[in-house]
């Protein structure tokens, strides 16, 4: 049975408030905690260790995951390594002087800054090399590098070396760390990178117009989308004036990135939120003096530089509002919007509003949604704080009345709370969480990773500087919070049966950085599979590169598009999808995804289906339930049926209105047999039902008496494919 435990209640001033203090308690006890918790950091690299046989890792720095579980990280004095999934140590790009820059064939590299790394095992990264004994010096000696298109690594762009579409040259900058002519590169499944660069002010070159954002053209090349003192476009009388923060890209080869604009009339620059729509072209999202969606008529002051966006087009942007004592006034100037591929804006969160799972606390505070994430379903996570009107607040509750916490998706896609100052914080013996939360990332099953402070003054073990943060992973697999690492754990470092115990002093660092969606091209420390990846220092100097999962060791997903063609695939969990071509049952085919990244349900009727019928067969672990989840959206009239060992277990009808505009979310887990299940989604209804279906996920989940960490054959992803 699942065990609540609410935020520990502190001390408040009037008993009069005792009541709604109570029944505030209550309803917060709603989030479902962990019993003390915790994961299992299995050790990749660590420094001083031989992984190649001669020579030590130096210093390993920032670490990023992808969706095979793979990791890559910066070694200090060997350069930028990958650890695959067979467990085996590649140098991608090394520091040796032997170790010839791929385009630089008399030159070697002195410095890495952070690589970005895509699930088709490629990587990008800005990147420095010796000003002495080649061909450079200290006008052309950095680059970006990135996959060609073999997908072998290569030199993308170069200070000194001509930039795309300008005329002019990327600039230059002394030293022999990588400067600030780059940003860093964004990197897609393609292969293909997108940057923000700026240009050596020659010629045509002006401190007005020597900035700009380079990503794939309409041919894939690297080109031109977008430059200061340049048209923006669809802006009337408008010009970029600067660009900000780092830009993304999708599998689509569709960028995000936000800019200031020059506007006619205005008297200082304006913020802006852009988006590629294809073939190299980009289009305005937001920006300050337009309506902002859902505040009645409010309009945008500015936006926060940091821009999630997924495959599907979804974007993310925190925005505040021009104060007119109206509309928008000194407590709800803040918020996040989301916008979905066809530009349309829905206000998710402001200032002001009640908090889900708060207990009629409004969202407010001086760092409202600092820190946000997005995933590729669309759902969210922030950091926000929430705190009493002023009108109803008790003087010396809660601090003052302003709390921080966390919020993230729940089972249908709405906000939960999920963590909260004052709440006990899982694995640390009966400690509470602080008011410092910042939010990391959140994958598409809606496991959302955060650090934060433990509160010094009390109940639990004693907490100092010593031991005060760490990490935790809500599972939304396990339906709980637990605790991925905290300062002063001992840690086995040891990768074998032998113990190595050793306390930890710091953590996360370069690693948790990133606010990726997994579909933007950024570095990321979570994966798909709820597989995270961390760095560590120890209390003895030593450091070292970690992974683990709250749902148990990574397994290898099966993709829709591995059955197209009616083969037999399997997963290393025995998960098959069978070619079922004597089916003569009418079953649904996925096929390959559209432009929008959905995947298309088309209906085969009666008779022999053919060789792209599918089924999903698993021999169930005990006491496991089967979830089901996916996205949906009926084009034309039907019904969906979840198919388990042949039997109807669920129906979802398509509403009264087609085609939907939106997808929804389904998610369900049922009991099945422990032997082995079937599982179908089948579309059926006179005529030709069509429906669009994306991340379909089929896991083993425990039943809800269990409260364990799931074991390693107990989780199974079935997701779609990003192209190639």
């Amino acid at each position: 049975m699942e065990k609540r435990i609410g935020s520990g209640p502190r001390a408040y001033a009037a008993v009069l408030w005792a009541v709604a203090f109570a029944v505030m308690c209550l309803t917060l006890s709603q989030t479902v905690m962990a019993q003390g918790q915790q994961t299992t950091l299995r050790p990749i690299a660590l420094n001083n260790t031989n992984p190649f046989g001669t020579g030590t890792l130096g210093d390993v720095t920032y670490p990023t995951i992808n969706d095979s579980g793979e990791v890559v990280f910066r070694s200090q004095n060997r350069g930028l390594i990958l650890f695959d999934a067979t467990n085996t140590f590649t140098q991608l790009a090394g520091l040796n002087e032997n170790d010839v820059p791929p385009g630089a064939p008399n030159d070697s590299f002195s410095a890495f800054q952070e690589p970005t790394f895509n699930d088709a095992s490629q990587v990008a990264f800005k990147g420095a090399m010796y000003a002495f004994g080649g061909f450079a010096d200290t006008s052309n000696n950095t680059g970006v590098w990135g996959p060609n298109t073999s997908g072998q690594l290569s030199l993308v762009a170069r200070e000194g070396y001509a930039a795309p579409d300008t005329g002019g040259t990327f600039r230059s900058d002394t030293g022999y760390t990588p400067g600030t002519m780059f940003q860093q590169p964004a990197l897609n499944d393609n292969g293909k990178v997108a940057f923000i660069g700026s240009l050596n002010i020659a010629g045509d070159v002006t401190a007005d117009n020597n900035l700009g954002v380079w990503g794939p053209d309409a041919s894939g090349q690297l080109g031109l989308l977008a430059r200061e003192g340049s048209p923006a476009p669809g802006v009337s009388g408008a010009t970029f004036h600067n660009f900000g923060g780092q830009v993304s890209l999708t599998n689509f080869n569709r960028v995000a990135f936000s800019a200031q604009l020059d506007i006619i009339g205005e008297s200082s620059p304006v913020d802006s939120i852009w988006r590629g729509t294809g073939g190299g072209q980009i289009s305005m999202l937001a920006r300050g003096g337009e309506a902002a969606p859902g505040t009645g008529g409010a309009v945008f002051n500015g936006f926060s530089n940091t821009t999630p966006v997924n495959n599907k087009g979804d974007m993310l942007v925190r925005g505040t509002l021009e104060q007119d004592g109206v509309h928008a006034t000194d407590g709800n100037l803040a918020g996040l919007w989301q916008y979905n591929s066809s530009g349309q804006g829905t206000l998710l969160a402001r200032e002001g509003d009640l908090a889900p799972g708060a207990a009629g606390m409004e969202f407010g505070g001086d760092t409202e949604f600092g820190s946000y994430v997005m995933n590729a379903r669309g759902q969210v996570g922030f950091r926000g704080q929430v705190g009493f009107a002023s009108d109803i607040r008790p003087e010396g509750l809660l601090f003052g009345g302003v709390e921080s916490g966390v919020w993230g998706p729940n089972e249908n896609g709405d906000l939960r709370l999920i963590a909260r100052e004052g709440q006990v914080a899982p694995g640390t013996g009966g400690s509470v969480f602080d008011d410092s939360f910042y939010v990391l990332a959140l994958n598409g099953a809606g496991d959302l990773m955060f650090s934060a402070d433990l509160d010094t003054g009390l109940s639990g073990p004693v907490i100092n500087d010593d031991n005060r943060n760490g990490v935790w992973l809500w599972s939304a697999g396990l339906r709980e919070l637990v605790k991925v690492v905290q300062m002063g754990d001992l840690i086995d470092v040891d990768p074998g049966p032998g113990e190595d115990l050793r306390a930890v002093r710091v953590y996360g660092g370069s690693a948790l950085t990133t606010h990726s969606t997994g579909e933007d091209g950024l570095r990321r420390p979570l994966n798909a599979a709820g597989e995270f990846v961390v760095e560590v220092e120890f209390t003895d100097s030593s450091e070292g590169i970690f992974v683990a999962s709250a749902l148990g060791p990574f397994h290898k997903p099966l993709f829709a598009s591995d059955f197209a063609d009616g083969d037999d695939v399997e997963n290393d969990l025995g998960f098959t999808i069978k070619d079922n071509e004597d089916a003569d049952t009418t079953v649904a085919v996925i096929a390959d995804p559209d432009d929008a990244g959905n995947y298309v349900l088309q209906l085969f009727d009666g008779g022999s289906v053919g060789d792209d019928a599918v089924s999903v067969t698993r021999m169930l672990e005990p006491s496991t339930r089967l979830a089901v989840e996916f996205d949906y959206r009926f084009l034309t009239g039907g019904k969906l049926e979840v198919i388990i060992a042949g039997e109807v277990r669920d129906t979802i009808l398509a509403p009264g209105e087609i085609p939907m505009t939106e997808s929804a979310f389904y998610q369900n887990s049922f009991a099945v047999p422990q032997d082995i299940a079937e599982f179908e989604l089948k579309l059926s209804n006179i005529g030709d039902p069509e429906i669009l279906l994306d991340n379909l996920s089929l896991s083993t989940v425990p039943e809800p008496t269990t409260l364990m960490l799931l074991a390693p054959a107990a989780g199974m992803m079935l997701t779609r494919r990003r192209r190639a």
